[in-house]
C-alpha cells in the first residue's frame, strides 16, 4: 500500500549515515514485497542520472524532485524531499 511505502520513506532520520537511506527503509516492517518493488521504482527514478547532470546541486534535486512529482504524483512533498536528499548524497 502506498501509505506503507510514505511512511517507511518519511520515518527515515539517520542522516549522519545517509547511505543507510535505501537499506533502512525497504526494512520497514509492514512493507510488501510488491511495496519494495514500487520503492526500488523510486529510488531508480530519484538517483537517475539524467537528473544529476547540473554544476548546480539545487537544479539537480529540482530536477529530480519534479521527475518523482510526475511519475510518483502521490508521494507527498516531505517523502520526496527526503528521496532527493538520500539520492545527492549517492551523487556526492
Amino acid at each position: 500500500m502506498q501509505l506503507e511505502i510514505i511512511a517507511a520513506i518519511e520515518t527515515f532520520e539517520a542522516w549522519n549515515q545517509p547511505w543507510t537511506f535505501l537499506e533502512a527503509v525497504k526494512a520497514w516492517p509492514t512493507l510488501i514485497a510488491a511495496d519494495r518493488t514500487t520503492l526500488q521504482q523510486i529510488w531508480i527514478e530519484a538517483c537517475d542520472a539524467r537528473h544529476w547532470q547540473h554544476a548546480d546541486n539545487g537544479q539537480n534535486a529540482a530536477a529530480a524532485d519534479l521527475a518523482l512529482q510526475e511519475r510518483f504524483p502521490w508521494l507527498p512533498d516531505h517523502a520526496r524531499a527526503k528521496l532527493v536528499r538520500a539520492a545527492s548524497f549517492e551523487w556526492k
